[in-house]
């Protein structure tokens, strides 16, 4: 923020933060956070943000999926006025809903929080909500990773392991091998896709 601070109220429109866990941008607050547990809850967000600037600046708050949907909804050219964009992270799937040409974020934030729907009840894991089988873990791009790994012994000829001397394969490195044919990365992909189906459905 140096160089933003040293810039005069002529130079500034706003300011837009993109965050995680449920927020809500009326009140430009993150009601919680659960992979950011050690934050807190109902962090000021916006407030905090405004008191770093010695002069008055709008300051737009939300999820950073909501962000991509809305920037999305004014960067494309589209006859359709309402769609779900489904953003996945490292360990966490979230989504931004426009309907009737808005950006729906809901009275408490939840609008398009998908990621703690029930998608596979027979999971092992357990979610950082303390569910088990959510779309968040099931889906996650640590758990594609994880479950590339605990296959190595099977998968010894896969192009995910080839030359790699003990490394992981990370999700590129998955994504890369489906293109090319490979067999274990595109049954991992085809495993991500039908998750996608039955939480879309």
């Amino acid at each position: 923020l140096t160089g933003a601070l040293a810039r005069g109220p002529e130079d500034c429109i706003g300011i837009v933060a993109g965050c995680h866990g449920i927020t809500v941008p009326e009140q430009g607050v993150i009601v919680t956070s659960p992979h950011f547990s050690s934050w807190g809850a109902n962090i000021p967000v916006r407030e905090k943000l405004a008191d770093l600037f010695p002069f008055e600046v709008p300051v737009f708050v939300d999820n950073w999926v909501r962000h991509f949907a809305y920037g999305e909804m004014k960067n494309r050219s589209t006859e359709h006025d309402g769609f779900l964009l489904i953003g996945t992270e490292t360990e966490g799937v979230n989504s931004g809903l426009i309907m009737n040409g808005r950006l729906v974020s809901g009275r408490k934030g939840l609008a398009g929080e998908i990621g703690h729907m029930i998608v596979d009840p027979a999971a092992t894991e357990t979610c950082v909500c303390g569910g088990i089988g959510c779309l968040e873990v099931s889906l996650s791009l640590r758990r594609m990773e994880r479950r590339a790994w605990e296959k190595r012994s099977d998968w010894h000829d896969s192009l995910l392991f080839r030359g790699r001397k003990g490394a992981r394969p990370d999700y590129r490195d998955i994504f890369v091998a489906a293109g090319r044919g490979d067999a274990l990365a595109c049954q991992l992909m085809d495993d991500a896709a039908r998750l996608f189906a039955i939480a879309i459905n």
